[in-house]
């Protein structure tokens, strides 16, 4: 009876172990996917910045266009 219980202590002290293990890997795992999470964050606001930028361009080329044939016609 003893060796079976020092045999239950042991894989006791094993399978904490691998849970430990497994806990500090999921951690890792979660925080490497929170770190590219905040990657695509990033870059979704770089995109929206430049389509904005693109946006305002277009238009101030639009209003260049519409001035420069207001004045052709006059």
């Amino acid at each position: 009876i003893s060796e079976v219980i020092s045999d239950t202590i042991d894989n006791y002290a094993e399978l904490q172990k691998k849970y430990a293990d497994l806990e500090k890997e999921y951690h890792q795992v979660l925080d490497d996917y929170l770190i590219k999470v905040n990657e695509c964050q990033d870059l979704e606001e770089e995109v929206r910045e430049l389509r904005h930028s693109e946006n305002v361009q277009q238009q101030v080329a639009d209003q260049q266009a519409e001035m420069r044939r207001e004045q052709g016609g006059l």
